[in-house]
């Protein structure tokens, strides 16, 4: 199975964390995600942000 994920981890109400990556280990599926505050922490991201949401 190949393709993009677009997954986003909630807490509640709140973004945690995004899926990034979908490892297919044997017998499933292993998904790693960036924690919200390592994307806020990069400038660019950030940026990126500002751009699309005002």
């Amino acid at each position: 199975m190949g393709g993009s994920l677009q997954l986003a981890s909630l807490g509640g109400d709140l973004l945690c964390g995004v899926v990034r990556c979908d490892r297919h280990a044997s017998g499933g599926s292993r998904l790693t995600a960036t924690c919200a505050s390592q994307l806020l922490a990069d400038d660019a991201f950030r940026a990126l942000l500002a751009e699309h949401t005002g």
